[in-house]
């Protein structure tokens, strides 16, 4: 009887409660107001449109839960897609371009990962660095002109299979994956220990500098799955193609429940973080509200998130 006490109170205290509470007070009220809300076709558009941001945000889940961060992700993207598609435009297979702009992503995020792991040079700064270098590669690339991919590789990013758009399977894969990876493997366990504590879990006998590098490479191939997909989405690239979404990123694994300090989080929460930053998007539309405050919206919801997060700790002090 006492477990099952502590389990409901575990449940409560959560930020996966507080958020899907919120999506379902949120979603009643929204519908209230235009019953079209809560039609099949509103939901696949929700997934569909939050797809890119949702696998990036897996990635950086993992990277913050490990106590790291890399807000180098959206101008990686920005190479990664202007990589692959100028190989197109100068006459390369597309199956190869799309491999070798995936390879792209992973091999800068491993360059953070081993970055930040060898020299212990706070990730911050260094993802900070290799930001601008990313950026800077995109525009040698593509001398700031659009790389288009002329109608080719659209299915990953527009098609449609049984009538669901098809960027919501990977979307969905990815966070099966990071639940499996979080919830049931030995990795998991030791991305949460280094978080909660890096010392400790050295002492502990886990070679922190395997799962730092591995949490990085793991955030690079979703980094590369994110910009296929979106690359697939819109058809053609420039270097400011993926600008502002390791923001969003982040603050949807926030949002989530994943402190900046690292050590906890889940796959669940962040993946409610994602949908309720889509519905509040979804949500201005049909109301016909401005998109303007859109960003007001998300980061009064931010706020929210961090004070709700904290409370535990204001109440012991």
């Amino acid at each position: 009887m006492e477990v099952n006490v502590l389990q409901r109170q575990k449940l409560i205290n959560s930020p996966s409660f507080f958020l899907f509470i919120l999506i379902v007070v949120m979603s009643g009220v929204t519908a209230f107001l235009n019953p079209a809300f809560f039609s099949l076709q509103n939901w696949l558009n929700i997934l569909n449109q939050n797809a890119v941001l949702g696998i990036a945000a897996a990635g950086a889940t993992l990277v913050m839960i490990s106590g790291n961060f890399d807000i180098s992700i959206g101008s990686l993207v920005g190479f990664a897609t202007t990589f692959a598609a100028s190989l197109v435009t100068k006459g390369c297979s597309i199956t190869l371009a799309i491999l070798l702009g995936f390879l792209m992503a992973v091999a800068g995020c491993t360059l953070n990962g081993f970055i930040v792991a060898t020299t212990r040079a706070p990730s911050f700064i260094v993802t900070l660095a290799t930001r601008s270098i990313f950026y800077g590669l995109a525009l040698v690339v593509t001398g700031g002109v659009t790389q288009s991919l002329g109608g080719k590789f659209y299915l990953l990013g527009r098609g449609t299979t049984l009538g669901i758009h098809n960027p919501i399977f990977p979307f969905i894969a990815t966070y099966v994956l990071l639940f499996l990876i979080l919830r049931y493997t030995r990795t998991g366990r030791r991305i949460y220990a280094v978080g909660g504590n890096e010392e400790a879990a050295f002492l502990s006998g886990v070679n922190t500098l395997r799962i730092k590098i591995f949490v990085y490479v793991l955030n690079g191939a979703l980094v590369g799955l994110t910009s296929m997909v979106l690359l697939s989405r819109l058809g053609s690239a420039l270097p400011s193609t993926g600008s502002g979404l390791e923001l969003r990123a982040i603050a949807a694994v926030v949002i989530g429940g994943v402190p900046l300090t690292g050590g906890k989080g889940s796959a669940l929460g962040t993946f409610l973080g994602v949908i309720l930053m889509g519905l509040i998007s979804n949500m201005l539309n049909l109301l016909n509200i401005s998109a303007y405050y859109q960003e007001i919206v998300i980061g009064f919801v931010i706020a929210m998130a961090v004070i709700v997060s904290n409370l535990g700790k204001v109440r012991v002090r």
